[in-house]
């Protein structure tokens, strides 16, 4: 049996309401972004209902038991069924500029009391639904109908694409990962990071340098490539000679864990966390620093963290201050990390000449063995 649209149909919110009131509605398949609606973007929606007006189409699939119990799943208008649900829940009101002093700005406790007409009408509103049937030998193919439906949608980022085509152990372990505390007081993760995963695509990238023993440029079809290329479950791990995934994960934690001992010791230092709001704020300056510690593993051990703390202070300092129209910097490793903190700043270039001249400015000669 294909994956074509099974039937295409008209149903109420009330049915949306009695799947999710009955755990029959799974908004969070595998393939499946992340919440990215505003508050904005959801009132527009509830103004378009309101007033009757059309709604593009929603996908669903529909797996069916042999028990007879269907269960179904969002392929597309996730964003569109949680405003319902948020509405339905107290949690969202329409826009305050609808333009009816009965709805401006209302919540539907107030609608139940003071216009119930009117939210009768909201139960009733048509919904238009494609339902899509699945099987067991034909599941994996929802990720390309996702892929094909939100591949041209300006939200959707291409992090959240490899979230809906992938779920090997390189993912798993990056998604995994972003709940770590450490990535929000470092500010790799915050709300809006999380909210469009940019938090994982640089935790992927960070991943990849511990992977490949190097550097390497950025552009999303590369790491589109690393996605497919590690695409495999825990249960292959075996036949891939070529990878150690106990050892990646024991040197991404040492070095996330170093990393935090440095910071630590700057904001005991500096009385201030420095290390976030200055040294490594952005994340070219946070990427370079993982590099350094993670390719020169055993030498930044061996130096200690308060020591490499130290150092790495006052070279970012530098760095910070310095002014080139002036003769106050004449430490050449700091105006050419400086210089290649310009321009194209994720190529493969300017990425190895920050690493070099940091690892020349923080190691003292030191090399890795």
């Amino acid at each position: 049996m294909s994956n074509k649209v099974e039937h295409v149909t008209g149903l109420s919110i009330s049915w949306i309401m009695e799947q999710h009131r009955n755990k029959l509605l799974d908004l969070n398949p595998s393939y499946q972004r992340k919440s990215v609606w505003s508050s904005r973007d959801k009132k527009f929606f509830l103004d378009t209902i309101f007033r009757n007006y059309p709604c593009p189409l929603l996908f669903l699939s529909k797996e069916t038991s042999i028990e007879g119990k269907t269960l179904y799943s969002v392929i597309d208008g996730k964003q569109r069924i949680e405003t319902i649900l948020d509405f339905a829940d107290n949690n969202l009101a329409l826009p305050n500029e609808f333009g009816n002093t009965a709805l401006d700005g209302k919540k539907i406790e107030t609608l139940k009391k003071s216009v119930p007409d009117m939210l009768a009408q909201f139960w009733n509103y048509s919904l238009p639904i494609a339902f899509v049937n699945v099987t067991g030998d034909n599941y994996n193919e929802l990720t390309n109908i996702f892929d094909r439906l939100n591949r041209n949608v300006r939200k959707l980022t291409n992090q959240e694409l490899r979230h809906a085509k992938h779920d090997g152990w390189f993912i798993t372990m990056v998604e995994n990962e972003v709940e770590n505390d450490f990535w929000e007081e470092v500010q790799i993760s915050t709300k809006a990071r999380a909210k469009r995963m940019v938090d994982c695509q640089n935790i992927s990238e960070l991943l990849l340098i511990i992977i490949e023993n190097q550097i390497s440029g950025f552009n999303q079809d590369q790491l589109d490539n690393v996605y497919a290329k590690y695409d495999f479950d825990d249960s292959e791990l075996s036949e891939i000679d070529y990878l150690n995934v106990d050892d990646i994960k024991s040197r991404f934690n040492k070095t996330r864990d170093f990393v935090a001992s440095m910071r630590k010791e700057i904001i005991e230092k500096e009385v201030e966390d420095k290390f976030t709001s200055v040294y490594a704020k952005s994340f070219l300056d946070f990427y370079t620093l993982w590099s350094v510690i993670a390719l020169n593993y055993k030498s930044v051990e061996k130096i200690g963290a308060e020591s490499l703390a130290t150092k790495y202070s006052e070279f970012m300092t530098q760095v910070k201050t310095v002014d080139m129209s002036g003769d106050d910097v004449k430490d050449m490793k700091v105006i050419k990390y400086f210089e290649n903190c310009k321009g194209a700043t994720t190529e493969l270039p300017q990425r190895m000449a920050r690493y070099e001249a940091l690892r020349e400015g923080i190691l003292s000669g030191e090399e890795d063995i």
